[in-house]
């Protein structure tokens, strides 16, 4: 065989086997290609997956057609399977085979799977894609109701609109979807009559027929055919669902609310009162407005408070109707406030006015004057409306409440602002300068007390009787300013005055003249004075009686005349007031100057028995002995000065019972006594009267023992007080330095006495230099200087300027703020004070500086010493803050029930801070203890006792708005708030601060927001 025909044969086998190699791929292709077509059909996804990822992946060009198949089936496959290449695959199928018949039915089904994943946006992508011609009729329906859908979600509804509208009109399965949401986009976008024709067509819907009632109705009702809501409504109200029940009765009861059938609407809107929770502004009103119209006032109180709350428009017109429903159920309080708050609102401006007046004219008609409401109310109304048709009506008001109000202080600013004042208010302005300047003078302002009398002076010719009065207490603020020079003129001028007979003040100011006259020793004057008084008062058995009694002794006891001293002694005995240990004492002393010892000795053994902690006693004691040395009971002279000694080592008239035993020995010719009794007094008090007495009766001792060189040694051994040459040259230096402090030259003095004690450290005037040096520092503010003589003073035995220099040591430290040692000098003070007004003092300094140490016990311990010391007059400044010290402490010290007590008493009256801080410490412990009811009433007592003390008085109004929190009722605790930051003056001492805060989140707890698109109820004014 030649070449050529072998080589035929070799290529044509070659041939035959590439044949036959393509055949069985082929083969083997369509076998996988027909494996995944029957695992697709049967939902076998994943395998088909597999066979069909075969199919793609053996690349025969002339199986193309099949491959792009497989791809397409690949993709299916994915999608069903959801895996996360699944829009990879179709972004490969279509772009690898452009011309696919299958890339429009791909797309749609990766809309659809993301669709069903609610990925809402993508599947809107794919949506895009779609052809919807090449789709058949049912997947068209399919095609817009998903895009809808899917536009819906995304609230993109003008995109979701057009595609539900291509198959809302035609009959498929997705038209009773496609027409609710269609028409739901309708009554979104406010086209109620589209969305009502939608709706309709559901009515008898399986799916949509208990949805769409609610949506029907809300249509009718904001296309105002209530008529057709009602109609519609009220058959079906009992059927639909039960989660839209009370939102169809709302709708109804609005309906009737808007037909002004408010009857009607009445139980509907009950019934969804009930059954709702959050609960509109308008809500309530339209709730409150029916109860309205039907009389129920009390009813429909509650609803026009929640209205009120808040910042909807409704809030005015609420608050106007909550104040007729007030007045119509006699709580005129509560509805001044509504006044007020629909006032304070521009939303009306009718309103606003009228509610304006009517505030003013409750609160006047209530003499409601916390923060002088009423004139405060009525100057608004004149400044806001001047011409108003009421103006004078208003006018006469505001010159009534001018002259009823009692907060003087805030009345007083306002009406001085008045540049005009007709004769009501000059009047109006006398009454009230008089009375703020009482409230000045409590408060122990005196000088401002004078001032504001003299502005109710002015106007004197309105009243004669305020005229006389204002008189009487210029006069009385001068007394308390020791001013008793004019003093006295002003007390003649209340004398002379044709109405001071009528007046309150006219006894007593007799009493208050006859001191001015006894202060300044002219005893005569005096005495005709205070028995003038005693003739002229009704009550014979009062303090003051008793103590004018004892006046009228001393100054016949000053006088001489000591049997008509004694009958005006007993007379204060008789009463048992006013210092009963001193009547006895001078009464006793003055026996003893009739030469009645016996009698004398007699009743100050009594006195010592009786009230063995008299102040008098040591007194009594030294004078029993005196009179016993007279009766000549030697004896019985020498126990009385002993037991005097012994017995209170801290009186002063110890040295004087040293020295009279010195006496009483002497005369006893016992000279070795009476020289240790003398030698005592000069030892223990060098440079005092007693001591050169001591030292004279020792020299005559040495001279009756002949042993005058005796005497020579025991007085060089003496300091230089008593060498003669020193003394007299001491005596010079000192009296030199007198001189000129007497003459009233502090700042020469002061130098000169300092010369003095550098000179004579031990010098007979010592204690002089230093007192008196001590007294002009003090004068010129030189606190640290003065407090160091005062202290020299105070480390030397008792003497004649202790007790002084104690008060001046005291009120040094406490006013540094160095309350300890403080209570170290009123400690000394009142153990060795005889002086009654210092141990007065004494008491009082303890009891505030253990107040300034928180020592609790102690502080009420030292308070009730006050209360209960017997003195002459124990102002009523000094007895309250004692009961509010011990009243406090107890407080501090978590002792309520005690502090009640004490706060109850104080409460009496509140025009003192002390007092009207108790009334409000009284409301407040009630709450602390939850008995809001008795903490709601003593806050409300408060706010009508009219005090000046705003600042308590605010206090209170912020607790009655935690009461009213208590008591579940927002509306009352909100407007007692407002009241207080429109009202309240002083914006700097945190009352406005506390009362905004709490005001802001009231008000976040009670507004709600309306769950229901509905309209705001007519406004309806009564």
């Amino acid at each position: 065989m030649n070449r050529f025909l072998i080589t035929l044969s070799i290529v044509y086998l070659i041939c035959i086997s590439t044949v036959s190699g393509q055949q069985n791929l082929i083969y083997q292709v369509n076998r996988n290609y027909q494996k995944g077509i029957e695992l697709f059909e049967k939902q076998k996804y994943g395998a088909a997956y597999k066979y069909f990822r075969k199919v793609i992946d053996d690349n025969f060009n002339v199986l193309s057609l099949q491959k792009s198949d497989a791809e397409y089936y690949s993709v299916l496959c994915a999608i069903k399977l959801n895996n996360d290449d699944a829009e990879n695959l179709l972004d490969h199928f279509v772009k690898n085979n452009p011309e696919s018949q299958y890339i429009n039915n791909a797309w749609f089904e990766m809309a659809k799977h993301l669709y069903s994943k609610k990925s809402y946006k993508n599947a809107c992508v794919y949506f895009e894609k779609v052809n919807k011609y090449l789709l058949t009729g049912d997947e068209k329906a399919e095609l817009f109701f998903k895009k809808g859908y899917c536009y819906f979600q995304l609230k993109d509804y003008s995109e979701a609109r057009v595609a539900f509208y291509e198959i809302k009109d035609i009959d498929t399965k997705y038209t009773s979807p496609a027409i609710y949401y269609y028409s739901h986009i309708a009554y979104i976008q406010k086209n109620y009559e589209t969305a009502l024709n939608g709706f309709l067509r559901l009515t008898t819907d399986e799916n949509f027929s208990k949805i769409v009632p609610y949506y029907i109705t809300q249509c009718y009702y904001y296309q105002d055919r209530f008529d057709d809501l009602i109609a519609y409504a009220l058959p079906i109200i009992d059927s639909v669902v039960e989660n839209r029940a009370a939102e169809m009765a709302k709708l109804i009861g609005d309906a009737y609310y808007n037909k002004n059938q408010f009857k009607e609407a009445t139980p509907y809107l009950e019934r969804f009162h009930k059954n709702e929770k959050n609960i509109s502004a308008g809500d309530n009103y339209e709730m409150a407005y029916c109860y309205y119209q039907a009389a129920k006032y009390k009813e429909s109180v509650p609803y026009f408070e929640k209205a009120s709350m808040g910042d909807s428009i409704l809030e005015q017109n609420s608050m106007y109707h909550l104040a007729d429903c007030y007045i119509r159920l006699n709580e005129k309080n509560k509805a001044r406030m509504a006044f007020e708050g629909a006032a304070k609102l521009d939303n009306n401006k009718d309103i606003k006015q009228d509610a304006l007046f009517n505030c003013a004219l409750i609160t006047y008609e209530l003499s409601y004057t916390p923060f002088n409401d009423a004139v405060k109310a009525f100057n608004d109304y004149l400044t806001l409306y001047p011409e108003s048709k009421r103006t004078d009506e208003a006018l006469n008001y505001l010159s009534q409440a001018y002259l009823m109000t009692k907060n003087y202080k805030e009345a007083l600013i306002s009406i001085e602002k008045i540049k005009k004042k007709d004769q009501t208010i000059k009047k109006a302005f006398q009454r009230i300068s008089f009375f703020r300047a009482l409230e000045l003078f409590n408060d122990s302002r005196f000088q401002e007390a004078i001032e504001t009398l003299n502005v109710s002076l002015k106007y004197a010719t309105y009243d004669p009787n305020l005229n006389a009065r204002a008189y009487y207490w210029i006069g009385e603020s001068q007394y308390r300013l020791i001013n008793y020079k004019e003093a006295l003129v002003f007390y003649n001028q209340f004398l002379l005055s044709s109405r001071a007979i009528y007046q309150p003040e006219y006894n007593i100011v007799h009493y208050d003249i006859a001191y001015i006259y006894f202060y300044n020793k002219n005893y005569e004057n005096a005495n005709s004075w205070f028995r003038k008084y005693i003739g002229l008062e009704e009550n014979k058995q009062s303090a003051i009686f008793a103590d004018a009694c004892n006046r009228i002794g001393d100054c016949y006891f000053k006088n001489t005349q000591y049997e008509n001293a004694i009958e005006y002694y007993n007379k204060a005995i008789g009463i048992g007031k006013s210092n009963k240990d001193y009547s006895t004492f001078q009464k006793a002393f003055s026996l003893g100057l009739l030469n009645k010892h016996s009698e004398k000795v007699s009743l100050l053994y009594k006195l010592t028995t009786e009230s063995p902690q008299s102040p008098y006693v040591g007194d009594a004691i030294y004078e029993i002995g005196r009179s016993q040395m007279i009766m000549q009971k030697n004896e019985d002279a020498i126990q009385s000065f002993k037991k005097l000694i012994s017995d209170i080592p801290s009186s002063s008239y110890v040295k004087k019972a040293l020295l009279q035993l010195g006496l009483i020995y002497f005369n006893l010719d016992k000279n070795t006594e009476a020289m240790d009794y003398y030698k005592q007094v000069v030892t223990l008090y060098p440079g005092t009267p007693e001591s050169k007495s001591a030292l004279t009766g020792i020299k005559n001792i040495f001279v009756e023992m002949n042993d005058v060189d005796g005497y020579i040694k025991y007085a060089d051994k003496l300091p230089e007080a008593a060498n003669i040459t020193l003394s007299e040259q001491d005596s010079l230096t000192y009296m030199a330095a007198e001189k000129i402090f007497m003459q009233g030259d502090c700042q020469n003095s002061k130098e000169s006495f300092k010369k003095y004690i550098d000179k004579f450290a031990n010098g007979n005037f010592i204690l002089n230099a230093n007192f008196y040096k001590a007294e002009c520092n003090y004068k010129d503010k030189e606190y640290d200087e003065a407090l160091v003589s005062y202290e020299f003073v105070i480390s030397k035995p008792k003497n004649v300027f202790t007790e002084s220099a104690l008060i001046g040591a005291a009120r040094i430290n406490f006013n540094n703020k160095s309350f300890a040692k403080a209570v170290e000098n009123y400690k000394m003070l009142e153990s060795i004070g005889e002086n009654n007004n210092n141990i007065m003092e004494a008491r009082i300094g303890l009891m505030r500086a253990y107040h300034n140490l928180n020592e609790y016990q102690k502080t009420i311990e030292a308070a009730q010493q006050v209360l209960n010391f017997y003195t002459d007059k124990l102002s009523p400044e000094n007895k309250r803050e004692a009961i509010y010290l011990i009243a406090k402490s107890y407080l501090d010290d978590t002792r309520p029930i005690p502090a009640l007590e004490e706060f109850k008493t104080l409460a009496a009256e509140v025009k003192s801070p002390e007092g009207a801080e108790a009334k409000y410490r009284i409301a407040e412990i009630y709450f602390s203890q939850q008995e809001y009811d008795k903490s709601e009433k003593e806050a409300m007592q408060f706010i009508n006792m009219n005090t000046p003390q705003q600042y308590w008085l605010a206090r209170s109004f912020i607790l009655l708005s935690d009461i009213f929190i208590k008591k579940n009722d927002p509306f009352q605790a909100i407007q007692t708030l407002k009241s207080i930051i429109d009202n309240y003056e002083d914006k700097k001492d945190g009352i406005i601060d506390t009362a905004n805060t709490k005001l802001k989140l009231i008000s976040e707890q009670s507004n709600k927001k309306d769950t229901i698109q509905s309209a705001e109820p007519e406004i309806r004014v009564p």
